[in-house]
């Protein structure tokens, strides 16, 4: 009995190890099959990733074909407005003559229906007996008849006054504009600074930049530029900002560091700051005559300082301190032709983009900021109203302001004012790429569209869909204080979750 117990364990035994190694085998097989499963997958995902990248960029391209196309149609837009404009004005002053006419028309009535009282009563009984009627619903009758004729004749002045405004108001406007710009003749206003500093050898260049380029490294931290030796002439040194008067300041410190034997942090400190206060005083030299020319008494000094500035800034290429010569000779011109006064156009359109030499360093617009400068420095509201109303910022209230827009327009609008270079597409990319890569949960950016969308894909899980709204306006604002670019440029973020698993049948 007790073999018999022993042979039926040890049966169950080994039945149970033959199952655990047939179960154990089966596994690793679907383990297998599981590996190559997932590892063809990944070919395909991997295959259509690439599809899919490779679409996206023929999308890319087509859609910034279209986008400059597109932006080769605004120009002439913005000179149909010009037109419409100065067709506006011209019929309303032609509307106002009609408004007085209706105003003598009126008198004229009144001393009608005056006349209709002297009628003698037995005339108006003989009529009213003929008529079977009152004396006084006679009058009224009369007066009816009367009134019903002379609106007939005032609709038919009226469209006739219509007619002729039509007919006149664009050819006269669109002679005026030809006679306004063939009065101006100075060459195209685009920014023509150098951006390079030569050295007398390559070697000269390395000592200047220092080991691993610490020098230009620490100078481009205490004047936010950027610094490098170039590639193909390593001799030279490229120094690029977006704020010009800073980038001046980083070539006279260059300058002035390449005539030290022993170049380290303090004295670079020491060199920076003597540069600072010579371009300080160089722009107080440019406000100076700046100021002579325009006929200002008494300027102060943050006033020189501020038109200085304006040599060292630009709008896509143009020079804005030209730029508001152009504007300032242009409104003044204008004025003239409307008998307006023409002092106060000319400095209305001299200082309309005054905001421009300070809104790379303080916040806000440059419309208000120049607004808010020009009050601060005593200006009348004429002169300082312009620059807060010319991008319609706040409603347009005089007419001088009126003047500023259109020559603002005039003067970027004619061959050759504005022109956005290679080279300043180039850093408007790379600026828009670095912007966004130094957030926090970025994983990639892109800059697309021709520059004009900023495409971020986030670590989502670092950022939530919560944090987006916040995140997207952060760096739009980065871009709005630290970049120069004309429209504007649309911050795009992308996040994705992905989830995936495997159903098996075993």
């Amino acid at each position: 009995m007790t073999t018999y117990i022993s042979i039926i364990i040890f049966g169950i035994l080994f039945g149970g190890l033959g199952s655990y190694f047939v179960v154990k085998s089966a596994k690793n097989k679907l383990n297998k099959q599981k590996e190559s499963i997932l590892q063809k997958a990944k070919t395909q995902v991997s295959e259509i990733k690439n599809e899919a990248q490779s679409d996206i960029k023929y999308q890319e391209s087509v859609i910034a074909d279209l986008d400059k196309e597109f932006q080769s149609f605004i120009p002439v837009l913005e000179d149909k407005i010009d037109k419409k404009q100065n067709f506006l004005k011209k019929r309303e002053s032609k509307l106002s003559q009609i408004n007085h006419k209706i105003s003598e028309s009126k008198d004229s009535i009144s001393k009608t229906e005056e006349s209709l009282k002297d009628i003698t009563s037995d005339t108006l009984s003989k009529l009213s007996q003929k008529a079977e009627k009152s004396v006084d619903e006679t009058k009224e009758s009369i007066k009816s008849d009367l009134k019903n004729e002379f609106q007939k004749f005032y609709a038919k002045e009226i469209q006739s006054y219509a007619n002729h405004i039509s007919d006149i108001s664009v050819k006269k406007a669109q002679e005026d504009l030809k006679v306004i710009m063939q009065k101006y003749t100075e060459p195209s206003s685009t920014d023509r600074l150098d951006k390079h500093f030569e050295l007398l050898s390559p070697k000269e260049a390395l000592r200047l930049a220092g080991p691993d380029s610490t020098n230009f490294k620490y100078i481009k931290d205490k004047l936010d530029v950027d610094i490098e030796i170039d590639e193909v002439e390593p001799n030279v040194v490229r120094v690029s900002g977006f704020i010009l008067w800073k980038q001046e300041i980083a070539k006279l410190t260059l300058d002035k560091l390449t005539k030290l034997s022993h170049i380290d942090q303090p004295i670079i400190d020491k060199v920076i700051q003597q540069s600072t206060d010579e371009m300080n005083q160089h722009l107080e030299s440019i406000g100076k005559d700046v100021a002579k020319e325009i006929q200002l008494e008494s300027p102060s000094k943050e006033l020189l300082n501020i038109l200085g500035r304006l040599q060292y800034r630009t709008s896509y290429g143009q020079n804005i301190l030209f730029h508001s010569f152009e504007v300032a000779y242009f409104s003044q011109i204008i004025a003239n032709m409307l008998g307006e006064d023409p002092r106060v156009a000319f400095l209305a359109g001299f200082f309309h983009d005054v905001g421009k030499a300070i809104d790379q360093e303080q916040e806000g617009t440059h419309d208000l900021l120049g607004k808010e400068f020009l009050e601060s420095q005593g200006f009348d509201y004429e002169i300082y109203h312009p620059a807060h109303s010319h991008h319609y910022l706040v409603p347009v209230e005089t007419t001088i302001g009126e003047i500023v827009i259109i020559a603002d327009k005039i003067s970027a609008g004619r061959p050759g004012a504005r022109a956005e270079s290679a080279e300043m597409y180039y850093e408007r990319v790379k600026g828009l790429e670095r912007i966004a890569a130094e957030y926090e949960g970025v994983k990639k950016a892109y800059a697309i569209s021709a520059g004009r969308e900023i495409r971020t894909f986030l670590d989502e899980n670092k950022v939530s869909d919560k944090d987006m709204d916040k995140l997207a306006q952060t760096i739009a604002h980065q871009v709005e204080s630290e970049l120069t670019y004309p429209g504007q440029i649309k911050v795009n973020l992308i996040r994705t979750v992905q989830s995936s698993d495997y159903a098996n049948k075993k």
